[in-house]
């Protein structure tokens, strides 16, 4: 079992070295605008044909220009940037004219670049490495509170992820009885992981309340091991906990994505993984001294269905104060 994990593991390392970056595969498109064909005739009688107004445009991307300075960013406009240089504000009809757009737009552009150029100049290494690391997202709090929830939750899992096999052995389940409830968690939590972004589209549930749901399952899962211990009983618990573990497994990887920018995608999950590093260094030992203490995994149990209780509490209170908050602002704008 061990060698097919690891066939399996460097698979998945051949994959990763053939990826490709996705501007190999662009496509460039030439379209025209405002086409006028004129037919002009030269001296010896025959026929030119001229292209009075062409314009070649590569596939656009779409790009915010900042403007950082002192520590205070100012979002210039989004732009709809080409490769060769040139912009146009996306809402041309706005500001006149094509033209009057595309120049106001290169001088947006110059000035960004010019201060953020003597901005990293003037500042030292740590600056520079600070700026490179996104670390003015943790002055966020909603991102603060999604990273540290997360991070907090996906360790207790991965702790009673590990837990569960001493848990049932505890119990005086024979390896087959073990084997038998952990292959129900595996069922469980693939069928889940497939079937619920349907289940989610179909109800018009966003990313941060399947991720809640799934925690909720996961705890109620939990909580029936305190209580019922017979095998059967066992089963149904671990097909349930397959599924919640699914649930949030999925979602876990879409709650910080759908609320921080994809340019700071890359830094927001450094940061949620890094979080969940740190976090499961200091709860595993307090839940395997918590066992030596109690001589049971009942503490243990007990103690990370607490912690994945605040998370849920502290995610449902941050949407319910943001929703709160903005009710406010529309109505004081009305």
């Amino acid at each position: 079992t061990g060698l097919l994990q690891a066939a399996l593991t460097l698979n998945g390392l051949v994959g990763a070295f053939l990826l490709h970056p996705v501007e190999w595969y662009m496509k460039k498109v030439r379209y025209c605008t405002e086409e006028q064909l004129q037919t002009s005739h030269g001296q010896d009688g025959g026929s030119r044909l001229s292209e009075s107004k062409i314009k070649i445009s590569e596939d656009k991307s779409y790009a915010p220009v900042r403007l950082e300075e002192a520590g205070e960013k100012s979002e210039i406009q989004l732009l709809e940037l080409s490769e060769n240089g040139k912009a146009q504000v996306e809402n041309e009809s706005n500001l006149g004219s094509k033209e009057n757009a595309r120049i106001r737009a290169d001088v947006n552009i110059n000035q960004a670049r010019a201060v953020k150029t003597n901005h990293l100049e003037k500042e030292g290494a740590l600056s520079r490495l600070i700026q490179l690391l996104d670390v003015h997202l943790l002055k966020d709090n909603t991102f603060l509170v999604l990273v540290v929830g997360i991070s907090l939750a996906a360790s207790a899992e991965y702790t009673f992820t590990f837990l569960v096999p001493l848990i049932l052995v505890d119990f005086d389940f024979s390896l087959d009885e073990t084997a038998y409830v952990m292959s129900l968690i595996a069922t469980g939590d693939l069928l889940t992981r497939f079937l619920s972004p349907f289940f989610a589209d179909w109800l018009k549930i966003d990313a941060r309340s399947m991720y809640v749901l799934g925690l909720l399952t996961v705890v109620a899962s939990r909580s029936v091991i305190l209580f019922r211990t017979e095998f059967h009983a066992m089963m149904a618990v671990g097909l349930f906990l397959g599924m919640g573990k699914g649930v949030r497994t999925v979602y876990m990887n879409l709650v910080v994505p759908a609320y921080v920018p994809m340019d700071k995608l890359a830094s927001a999950l450094a940061f949620q993984n890094l979080g969940i590093g740190v976090i499961t260094l200091l709860i595993s030992p307090l839940i395997g001294m918590l066992r030596d203490v109690s001589g049971n995994y009942t503490p243990s149990v007990v103690v990370l269905n607490l912690a994945t209780l605040l998370v849920i509490f502290v995610l449902v209170g941050d949407r319910a104060f943001a929703r709160r908050k903005q009710r406010g602002i529309v109505k004081h704008a009305k």
